[in-house]
């Protein structure tokens, strides 16, 4: 397979709803840690496929922004 597999861990937007002081409001990072395939990355992006099936198709893709990349490590299948 030409692609390879990642495990990636990125700080993902978040948001908060609801009434609240402005003054009792904290900043929370929100990391996130997925696992995928890369089938295209660009200067700015890294789309990782996260479900490959047998028919050589793909589903569940994301488009993350390298800016948002805290960490990635290449992964090797036995």
């Amino acid at each position: 397979m030409k692609y390879k597999l990642y495990w990636v861990k990125w700080v993902d937007a978040t948001m908060s709803s609801g009434w609240m002081p402005a003054k009792d409001y904290e900043v929370v990072p929100n990391y996130i840690e997925s696992v995928g395939w890369v089938i295209k990355e660009t200067k700015d992006y890294i789309c990782l496929a996260l479900s490959w099936s047998t028919l050589n198709q793909i589903a569940d893709v994301m488009e993350i922004p390298k800016r948002w990349i805290k960490g990635k490590k290449r992964l090797h299948l036995k």
